[in-house]
């Protein structure tokens, strides 16, 4: 690295620790203190264990679970809008536009896989 780049990352890194910062309490907001249903101990309402057993991760767990254990359509209605209400709250964050795209988006990528 030489001298110019190092100068720059120094520069650099109060702006980069504020975003940090920033992101981190937003990762925080989608923690569910009551937990997943049958999984109260896991808190995230986004990533979690997977249902199955090849997987390591697990996108959405409450919801997944629901499905997977054939709930009623409430239960399962009720996963899906918690999930909602987190993300809602999240595109609300007090981030710049920018990041609060790219936290929608990502999101939104994960629902569609």
């Amino acid at each position: 690295m030489n001298k110019h780049t190092a100068k720059m990352m120094l520069q650099q890194l109060p702006k980069r620790r504020e975003l940090n910062d920033r992101m981190m309490l937003v990762e925080r907001w989608f923690l569910a203190s009551e937990g997943i249903k049958w999984k109260e101990w896991f808190k995230h309402l986004v990533y979690g264990p997977a249902a199955e057993p090849e997987s390591k991760l697990g996108f959405f767990p409450g919801i997944a679970d629901a499905v997977a254990t054939h709930s009623s359509e409430g239960t399962i209605q009720h996963e899906i809008w918690r999930v909602a209400r987190v993300i809602q709250r999240t595109s609300k964050a007090p981030l710049g536009s920018n990041e609060k795209t790219k936290i929608v988006n990502t999101c939104v990528c994960i629902c569609l896989v």
